[in-house]
């Protein structure tokens, strides 16, 4: 009698658990759109700005205050990545690009803290420039100075030495790719040392068919957003 008792609580109580939780699917198949949104309409006057964060773009992943959106006084509108710490995505044209990116091209310039840079060869596989007092090379995968690969940077794995032999002894075809970035004192692995900049200020990785130069984890600018095909 005890037995069948306790076994009759048992079957109670799973029959209710399964209840619970069949009412909780149902209620998060009837939720509203606004907690899980496929989009989210901004509209604006001419001459209007309005930051979206994580509240408003219904995104726990984002910032506090994210996006930042304005309409010019010409009506055209242009969007910037207001959180120092997050990125922003666009996708155009079926590509992603991450904002405050820029492709490099052969005859660029550009300057990371006190150090200025020339880029002397770029073909989208990859890119040769000077500065710093030394002539670098990089394929997406393996920095090179003066035609030599660095040495690990000090507290590098097994891991990332190993990863490191492989891009250099395979062809570009097969290797794994890794960012170039700049910052730090040493220059070493895949870093390029400035002097008084925290190392990760800057990067340039591969995407697609393209090197990128993108400053990490800093605000950017406005970047005008084309009027979509009808």
């Amino acid at each position: 009698m005890t037995a069948l008792h306790v076994n009759g609580n048992r079957l109670a109580g799973a029959a209710l658990l399964l209840i619970l939780c069949a009412l909780q699917l149902l209620c998060l198949w009837r939720a509203p759109a606004v907690f899980s949104p496929a989009a989210v309409s901004v509209a604006l006057k001419a001459g209007q700005a309005v930051v979206l964060g994580r509240h408003e773009l219904a995104a726990p992943q984002a910032a506090d205050t994210h996006l930042g959106v304005r309409r010019d006084s010409a009506g055209r509108w242009w969007v910037r990545n207001v959180s120092a710490g997050k990125q922003v995505i666009l996708r155009r044209d079926g590509v992603e690009r991450r904002m405050g990116s820029s492709a490099l091209s052969q005859g660029q310039s550009f300057r990371i803290g006190s150090a200025r840079f020339e880029v002397t060869d770029a073909d989208g596989r990859q890119i040769v420039f000077s500065g710093a007092g030394q002539e670098w090379r990089y394929d997406g995968a393996t920095l090179l100075r003066n035609g030599g690969a660095q040495p690990p940077c000090p507290g590098a794995g097994i891991g990332a030495r190993a990863l490191a032999l492989w891009n250099r002894a395979l062809p570009h075809a097969l290797d794994a790719a890794r960012a170039l970035s700049f910052g730090g004192n040493l220059h070493c692995g895949n870093r390029l040392g400035i002097p008084h900049l925290p190392g990760g200020s800057a990067v340039v990785a591969r995407a697609g068919s393209a090197l990128l130069l993108s400053n990490a984890g800093r605000p950017s600018a406005d970047r005008h957003l084309r009027k979509a095909p009808s």
